[in-house]
């Protein structure tokens, strides 16, 4: 069987299959990724910028993709604050800076972000 014919046999199943998928509503997108200030966003490259660092280190064997799993875990249930003592950057981010984060992206009160923004942000 040749590949056009094998693509073309395959065409209508995949469009099934795009067509079966709903899209997101634009309006809970916009509520999970609300653009944040510049403030917010110099302080997350900040945060991004450690991580990186800690992750070329240590997670070198892993993919990015899992630290990145890891590190959203990590900060939904502890914090921001708690992460980056763990793995000694805690002097590398300021207090604001972190407060500045938490209360545009998360909760301010808690100090912590939800796995769902937190994902969309890193």
């Amino acid at each position: 069987m040749s590949l056009a014919r094998v693509a073309s046999s395959k065409a209508p199943l995949v469009a099934a299959q795009m067509a079966a998928k709903r899209p997101i509503p634009s309006s809970s997108m916009a509520a999970i990724s609300a653009p944040l200030s510049t403030s917010a966003n110099m302080a997350l490259d900040n945060l991004k910028g450690v991580l990186e660092e800690y992750r070329q280190v240590h997670y070198r064997q892993c993919l990015p993709s899992r630290f990145k799993k890891d590190l959203v875990k990590v900060i939904a249930s502890d914090g921001i604050e708690t992460l980056l003592k763990n793995i000694g950057a805690s002097e590398r981010m300021s207090r604001t800076e972190i407060e500045t984060i938490l209360a545009e992206a998360g909760s301010a009160d808690r100090k912590t972000i939800p796995a769902n923004k937190m994902a969309l942000l890193l």
